[in-house]
C-alpha cells in the first residue's frame, strides 16, 4: 500500500515538474517580439571596380516570432559618398548609394549568451551621381545628375550575443549582389558587388 502511494506521489510530482518546466519555457519564449537595430556595413569591391570599398550605416525594424523567425524592413546609406569613386570622370561631386529593403532570417539559439542567424536581405538600390561639367578655362557650365537603380540581394551569416535583457550585439559576413546590371556614365550597378562585414546593435522592446 505504502509502495503504491509513494509511486503515485512520485508520478504526480514528476507531472507537476514537467508542467512547471513547460510553463516557464513558454514564458521565456515570446510569441512575437519587436526589434530595432543600427546596422554598420562595409563592402569590399573588386580591384577592377571604379568604386571603392565602402561603408554604409542604417537601421532595421522588425518582428521575431517564437524567437526563431525574423521579418523586417531596413534602410542603409553610404556614409562618405564622395569617396566612393576611385576615379572621378567629369569631376564627380558626389555619389550616394541608398538601399530600401526587406529582410528575413532564421535564428538558432546556442544556449547561454550566443545565437546564430542565417538570413537574406532584398533591397531597391538607388545610386545617385552628381557632376559639374567644366569648360577648358575651368569655369562651370552646368551641373548634371545621373541615377542608376537595381535590386540588390544580400545573404547574411551572423553570430549574436545577449549583452543584457534589452540589447544584443551581432557581427557577421554578407555578400552584395545586384541582380539587374545597369550602366550609365561610367558606373555599373555590378561595380558595387562584393563580400562584406556587418556589425549591428539590436534593441528588444
Amino acid at each position: 500500500m505504502k509502495k503504491s502511494m509513494l509511486t503515485m506521489v512520485a508520478l504526480m510530482s514528476l507531472g507537476l515538474l514537467t508542467a512547471f518546466g513547460q510553463e516557464s519555457k513558454s514564458q521565456t519564449v515570446k510569441p512575437v517580439g519587436f526589434y530595432g537595430s543600427v546596422i554598420n556595413e562595409y563592402i569590399f569591391t573588386k580591384n577592377s571596380s571604379p568604386v571603392r570599398s565602402h561603408y554604409s550605416i542604417g537601421t532595421e525594424l522588425g518582428l521575431r516570432f517564437q524567437d526563431k523567425v525574423f521579418f523586417g524592413i531596413y534602410y542603409t546609406q553610404s556614409i562618405v559618398p564622395v569617396d566612393l569613386w576611385k576615379e572621378t570622370p567629369n569631376n564627380a561631386l558626389d555619389m550616394k548609394q541608398v538601399h530600401y529593403g526587406l529582410s528575413g532570417s532564421y535564428v538558432q539559439d546556442f544556449g547561454g549568451l550566443f545565437y546564430g542567424k542565417v538570413g537574406l536581405r532584398a533591397a531597391y538600390a538607388d545610386i545617385k551621381q552628381d557632376y559639374t561639367i567644366t569648360k577648358e578655362n575651368g569655369t562651370v557650365v552646368n551641373k548634371a545628375e545621373s541615377r542608376t537603380n537595381s535590386i540588390a540581394l544580400s545573404p547574411d551569416l551572423i553570430v549574436g550575443a545577449h549583452l543584457n535583457r534589452w540589447l544584443d550585439i551581432e557581427v557577421g559576413g554578407t555578400y552584395r549582389y545586384n541582380v539587374r546590371n545597369q550602366e550609365k556614365w561610367g558606373i555599373s550597378t555590378e561595380d558595387f558587388n562584393g563580400w562584406g562585414g556587418t556589425l549591428s546593435l539590436k534593441a528588444k522592446f
